[in-house]
């Protein structure tokens, strides 16, 4: 199984050099609102909000440890949350995507979905049939 995961943060007016700048983390991707997209449905357009994604750990392995992903996102986000919303963070998501060979099972304990309903975080999981 090959899981990855990343912390997606979106506002109207933030920048997103301050959140590297508050976090000492740097995205792997991001925009600021009014500049233009360089691919997709809105290229060549402006954004009309910000956005910053920060890439947590990715690895290749066969058992548990996939909670590592989540686990390390609420680390961030007890640091961090409250400093960003008060720069115009208004959004954060947490993403884990997961590659499989022969069955995608994943579960998440009510604890962690306690402490992200708690901090207003939403998950999304992707999964896929790995081709290698």
């Amino acid at each position: 199984m090959k899981v990855f995961g990343c912390i997606t943060l979106w506002g109207k007016d933030f920048s997103p050099a301050k959140v590297e700048e508050i976090t000492n983390i740097k995205f792997s991707s991001k925009n600021k609102n009014g500049d233009f997209a360089k691919k997709g449905r809105y290229r060549d357009e402006p954004y009309d909000y910000s956005s910053g994604t920060i890439d947590l750990c990715s690895f290749n392995k066969r058992d548990e440890d996939y909670f590592l992903v989540p686990g390390e996102a609420l680390i961030f986000l007890n640091k961090f949350k409250k400093k960003l919303e008060s720069i115009g963070v208004e959004e954060f998501s947490i993403s884990v995507t997961t590659a499989y060979n022969s069955q995608c099972n994943l579960e998440i304990e009510s604890e962690l979905m306690g402490k992200l309903y708690t901090l207003g975080v939403s998950l999304s999981i992707s999964c896929y049939e790995d081709s290698e």
